[in-house]
């Protein structure tokens, strides 16, 4: 069996994929091969499992921005986040972090804010690729909150960092369980998380939620196979999936890797999908993100 996770090797994306395989492969004992196929904020390796054979052989991470963002934005997502797929689980969901450089004068999230309502120039702040819930963040602060911001698109995680490090961008939004590993070892400093509640791994980070109570921007990821499984294959690998599931080792292990965990299978993660494409269609409409035209960045920068 091959397992497609949409996202480059070492994300936060990918770790979840690699738990979830190494799990599977134990369960169904067959060898399952992890395939990482990164591109477009995930649109490119989804395309790829939309198209793959409904035959059992290949499974997937259903990973939340290019389900929404990415299908709604990308002009080269070619796939119906509902119909083309067999939603088998929603794993859980993960945070975003507020990471600057800690040489800026800044020190807490609220002097950050303060700084960019008050400059006289666009603070530069960096996500990797367009339609992220970390892109719609940051859209929030300018939009909402009054930010004189402007967003640059990343294409690699490392390359974000060193613009970071190099004072050429003001912020970056990247996942939690990447920058918390980061932040340990260069001059950056996380000064919030972007969910209602505070994230068990920075228990001392303050969240969104402590400053705006209907607000959060949080990605997600399940696992999908290609739509229209046979039955008796279908419910094969979604037996399988339980089992998964309901191993602590494996919640446990998604957890230390960042995860907080949904565990929701069968009509509670398809209506679980059907959710969030309501909820984040209207962010990106309150918050003014664009459709791209082809060989452009749409508002963005890029650096």
């Amino acid at each position: 069996m091959t397992f497609v996770v949409p996202a480059p090797e070492g994300s936060a994306a990918d770790r979840f994929g690699r738990i979830i395989a190494k799990a599977l492969a134990g369960v169904l004992e067959i060898p399952v091969q992890v395939k990482n196929i990164p591109g477009v904020e995930g649109v490119t390796g989804t395309n790829a499992i939309a198209r793959a054979d409904s035959d059992g052989r290949t499974l997937g991470l259903g990973v939340g921005s290019a389900m929404v963002g990415g299908k709604l934005l990308s002009r080269v997502a070619e796939y119906n986040p509902l119909d083309d797929f067999d939603w088998l689980a929603i794993l859980g969901t993960y945070a975003n972090a507020v990471v600057i450089n800690q040489n800026q004068n800044a020190k807490t999230f609220a002097q950050w804010l303060d700084a960019a309502r008050a400059s006289p120039r666009p603070l530069r702040y960096a996500t990797v690729g367009l339609a992220t819930t970390g892109h719609i963040a940051g859209e929030f602060l300018h939009v909402a909150q009054h930010a004189n911001v402007v967003h640059v698109s990343m294409p690699v995680t490392a390359q974000a960092y060193a613009a970071l490090a190099s004072g050429e961008i003001d912020m970056l939004f990247d996942s939690v369980p990447a920058a918390r590993i980061v932040a340990k070892s260069g001059p950056f400093r996380i000064i919030a998380v972007t969910t209602l509640s505070r994230d068990p791994l920075l228990p001392d980070v303050p969240a969104f939620g402590d400053s705006w109570r209907d607000q959060q921007f949080y990605a997600w990821v399940g696992v999908i196979a290609p739509g229209h499984l046979p039955t008796d294959v279908r419910s094969r690998l979604a037996a399988a999936v339980s089992v998964v599931s309901a191993d602590p080792r494996v919640v446990a292990a998604l957890r230390d890797a960042g995860l907080s965990w949904l565990g929701l299978a069968g009509n509670e993660a398809s209506q679980f999908v059907r959710d969030e494409l309501v909820r984040q269609s209207k962010q990106i409409g309150d918050y003014s993100l664009q459709r791209a035209e082809p060989g452009s960045r749409g508002t963005t920068t890029s650096p």
